[in-house]
């Protein structure tokens, strides 16, 4: 029987994982962005790609703080006419991101509970995997505005994690949620944009594929 296969709950990520979407998010903030000066944007990409998985209101939060000061009277109107423009984006091109490779082969061999712990919001993670007709596969969708943490201990809370669970993540956050509630973790790293990722993984022995095909088969 194929090994990966046999854990007791599975726990997915969304972007880099289950949608080929990491790019489609990059662009959402280069374009909610885009009237901002070039290499200004470019620091705020380079921070979001190596923090994913943190809430895309953090991460225009940190640009309009730390990145470009801002004055707090107008702060959180910035903050909040970014976000609009990132969701408008995301909500015309995420309904035709690819699902990656060997994904709905893999989880329709699952037979346990599988939960997806997002950064990406909520609502619009329900929609595209509706539309996609794979919400079916999973007992619960958990994303922002609530942290990925605070999703995990949720499942935690609500006894949802109970057995030996695996985490499918892409980024270093996913990894430090798996070892923070005791998950096994695999790196998928054909769609990521972890750049470290792989150094990172070889060093701590920890398993990475680059798509879901990889588990078609018995090991």
């Amino acid at each position: 029987m194929n090994k990966i296969l046999t854990y007791d709950f599975y726990v997915f990520d969304c972007d880099g994982v289950i949608l080929d979407s990491n790019r489609i998010k990059t662009n959402a903030f280069k374009y909610a962005l885009r009237a901002e000066e070039p290499e200004l944007i470019e620091k705020l990409v380079n921070y979001h790609m190596a923090n994913g998985g943190i809430t895309r209101h953090k991460k225009f939060a940190h640009f309009y703080t730390t990145i470009r000061s801002t004055d707090d009277e107008t702060k959180s109107e910035k903050i909040e006419q970014a976000l609009l423009d990132f969701a408008s984006y995301c909500e015309r091109e995420l309904f035709e991101a690819d699902i990656v490779d060997g994904f709905e082969a893999f989880i329709k061999e699952i037979n346990k509970p599988c939960f997806v712990v997002t950064g990406g919001k909520e609502d619009e993670v329900k929609a595209i995997f509706k539309h996609k007709n794979i919400d079916k596969y999973f007992e619960l969708i958990l994303g922002n505005p609530v942290s990925k943490r605070d999703n995990m201990q949720r499942l935690k809370d609500s006894s949802k994690l109970n057995g030996k669970g695996l985490f499918f993540g892409d980024a270093w956050l996913d990894y430090k949620l798996s070892d923070e509630f005791g998950l096994d973790f695999i790196f998928i790293q054909g769609y990521s944009e972890w750049k470290d990722g792989e150094a990172f993984c070889k060093q701590n022995n920890l398993k990475i594929a680059d798509d879901f095909s990889t588990f078609l088969v018995d090991d």
